[in-house]
């Protein structure tokens, strides 16, 4: 018998102009896809990847623009972040005084996976969560 998950796209895209004032609503659309898609246990983690590698493309990337990928794998779900700006990013510890750069230092501390990759439009940012139960594609 079908899921009622089936229905639903496997594939969350947004093409976006990124400012801090978006934020919210964008989180609140990437919950409800990880919703429908019955991924709420990993919610919280996958809405801060999202706000932290949105966040760095705000704070990075002239123009601000980016394609924001929320994706159901199996197992979990993916996230990618690309924008035009081939700058790679180092990922180094954090000023843990400071009042920034720590996300990049906490999403691959929290990610199963994760990784950055140059395009030929400049890079991708993403990160794979599994996830908690063992829930059906």
């Amino acid at each position: 018998m079908p899921d009622a998950t089936d229905s639903f796209p496997r594939r969350l895209t947004m093409r976006l102009d990124v400012e801090p004032e978006k934020l919210t609503q964008i989180r609140q659309v990437v919950k409800a896809h990880l919703d429908m898609w019955r991924l709420t246990e990993i919610a919280d983690l996958v809405t801060l990847a999202v706000t932290e590698l949105l966040t760095n493309v705000h704070k990075h990337t002239p123009g601000k623009a980016a394609t924001l990928l929320v994706q159901r794998v199996p197992g979990g779900a993916c996230v990618v972040v690309s924008d035009p700006d081939p700058t790679i990013p180092k990922v180094k510890e954090p000023d843990w005084i400071g009042e920034s750069g720590r996300g990049l230092h906490l999403l691959t501390t929290l990610a199963d996976d994760w990784g950055i990759a140059p395009t030929n439009t400049g890079k991708d940012v993403w990160i794979r969560v599994a996830a908690i139960a063992d829930t059906p594609e």
